[in-house]
């Protein structure tokens, strides 16, 4: 038995219905499903100003990329003490480079391999690399 509306189980809260709400307005905007449950589930994350950004021509993945990237930095920064402005641009920066960089790279291996999943592979693995140094910082 398939169940199609999650009230056949339980009432839903406030924060359900405003969860589901940001979902499909990320949906409409073009931010595939689970892309849109990730981002939906921030409270932090403005979701006008993603789709803003999607409307203005942004890929839907760049955008929560640099968005998100921007509010670790501005989390990372307070905890610190410091002020978000610098860390924030360099977050964003970064996340536009990688992003535009990782494509890059995928699509060379892409073209010489026949496949980009060894790119993929790499641009993982050179990510999460970044991550554990940042948070040995």
């Amino acid at each position: 038995m398939q169940i199609e509306r999650r009230e056949a189980l339980a009432p839903q809260s406030d924060a359900d219905r405003l969860a589901d709400w940001r979902i499909a307005q990320l949906a409409a905007a073009g931010f595939d499903a689970s892309l849109a449950v990730v981002v939906a589930g921030r409270p932090g994350v403005d979701i006008h100003a993603l789709i803003e950004l999607v409307e203005r021509g942004c890929p839907p993945g760049l955008a929560a990329r640099v968005v998100l990237g921007g509010i670790a930095a501005a989390g990372a920064a307070a905890r610190k003490g410091e002020g978000p402005g610098v860390p924030v641009l360099v977050a964003v920066g970064s996340a536009v480079a990688a992003a535009f960089l990782g494509e890059r790279l995928r699509g060379v291996v892409a073209g010489r391999l026949g496949s980009d999943l060894p790119g993929a592979f790499v641009e993982d693995v050179v990510a999460a690399l970044l991550a554990l140094w940042g948070a040995r910082r």
